[in-house]
C-alpha cells in the first residue's frame, strides 16, 4: 500500500472583518505597550470568530489576512508566523481544540479578517 500523505488547503469558510488592527506577537514583559496591544488584538478576534469556531468541524484551519499601510513594506518586516501563532493559540486555548492548518496574508489594504 502506497503512502498519501494528509494535505490541507486553504480555509474557504466565511472570513471576519476586524475592526483591531491584528498585532505582532510580543516577548516583552507584561504591561508593556505591545503586551497590551497584543491582548487588545487576540481578545477582539477571538470575541468575533467564537461562534464559528464552536461550529466548525474537523480538523480545523485558520486564515489571517492581515492589512497593513502602502507605507509598510511587506517583505522584510511583519512576519506573518508572528501574526499567526499568538492567534493559533488563544484560538486553540479557547476551543480545546488543535488547528491541522493555519494561513495568513498580508496586503495593503485598510482592513483585516479572520
Amino acid at each position: 500500500m502506497e503512502y498519501r500523505p494528509t494535505q490541507y488547503g486553504k480555509p474557504r469558510g466565511e472570513y471576519v472583518p476586524l475592526r483591531v488592527q491584528p498585532r505582532l506577537a510580543s516577548w516583552m514583559a507584561a504591561g508593556h505597550p505591545d503586551q497590551v496591544r497584543l491582548e487588545e488584538f487576540l481578545s477582539h478576534a477571538c470575541e468575533r470568530v467564537q461562534g464559528q469556531l464552536e461550529r466548525a468541524p474537523e480538523p480545523l484551519a485558520l486564515s489571517l489576512e492581515v492589512g497593513l499601510p502602502g507605507s509598510t513594506s511587506l517583505v522584510g518586516s511583519h512576519d506573518l508566523d508572528n501574526y499567526l501563532l499568538p492567534l493559533a493559540k488563544r484560538l486553540g486555548k479557547l476551543s480545546g481544540r488543535d488547528f491541522v492548518s493555519v494561513w495568513g496574508s498580508k496586503q495593503h489594504a485598510d482592513s483585516s479578517s479572520v
